[in-house]
């Protein structure tokens, strides 16, 4: 057998080399070499069993198993995208019929949810109860409550006096029976025009006369008998004034309330 030396530039002798260890060594690069080649022909083939004719025609150029699984995991990122965006479409136009039950109804929600998480990707539980409440019918559709803020009507304004002058006019009319066709002033209540506290400023306000009947209409009673009429009954011009300051008291309190309530209201459609 033929013995080969090498010698390097230092002029050291290297070891020899046998052809034996050489093919030993190339025999297994070749082998795993084999190896590999057959491994990734199995994997192509499994990869593209799984894939459409038009697939597999697309990436037909792709000789190693590793460069087709990067291009077809880049091509499946950017088809789940557009899947997502046609699931959601689907989720928006599934409509509840009428010969159908509640259950299958949901249930189809509930398939086109379970297919997402398949995918890796997930519905928020109030945008999925939204899409089923969407789908309901018109009568059965929640809907949200509009609200609206309205200006309140215009109004005259009002005085204290007149109120009292009405109270005292109709509470004449009423004891003695006298003015029964007279026309009795219309009061417009607006806002602004009563006290902050109706009954303190009532009892600072001075009283006039009636206009349309005053004292001198009224019958001719005594001193004894006006107090006789102010401790007694409550008739009599005198009773009528404390009874109507009272009721304007009163009146004043409740106007005030509803002049109130009324600049606000909440229409819903």
């Amino acid at each position: 057998m033929k013995v080969v030396t090498v010698k390097i530039a230092e002029g050291k002798e290297k070891e020899e080399l046998r052809p034996d260890l050489i093919n030993r060594k190339y025999d297994e690069k070749l082998k795993e070499r084999n190896s590999f080649n057959s491994a990734n022909h199995k994997a192509i083939g499994l990869i593209r069993r799984t894939l459409d004719t038009s697939m597999v025609e697309k990436y037909e150029e792709c000789h190693s198993a590793a460069d087709l699984w990067e291009k077809l995991q880049a091509e499946y990122n950017k088809l789940l995208m557009v899947d997502v965006s046609k699931i959601r479409v689907e989720l928006w136009s599934i409509r509840y019929q009428d010969f159908e039950d509640v259950q299958s109804y949901v249930q189809k929600f509930r398939n086109i949810r379970a297919e997402l998480e398949s995918i890796g990707k997930s519905i928020p539980i109030d945008e999925f109860i939204f899409y089923i409440t969407h789908g309901l019918p018109k009568g059965l559709e929640w809907e949200s409550t509009h609200t609206e803020l309205r200006k309140p009507a215009t109004v005259a304004p009002v005085e204290t006096e007149d109120l009292e002058e009405v109270v005292e006019m109709e509470e004449v009319v009423e004891m003695t029976g006298e003015g029964m066709g007279m026309a009795i002033p219309q009061v417009i209540v607006h806002e602004g025009n009563l006290p902050a506290s109706p009954v303190e400023k009532m009892d600072t306000v001075k009283k006039p006369a009636p206009t349309s009947i005053s004292e001198k209409n009224m019958p001719v009673s005594k001193p004894t008998e006006r107090k006789k009429n102010m401790e007694g009954s409550g008739t009599g011009l005198w009773g009528i004034k404390e009874k109507s300051t009272w009721l304007i008291a009163i009146m004043a309190e409740l106007t005030l309330k509803i002049v109130s309530s009324a600049s606000l209201r909440i229409s819903s459609p």
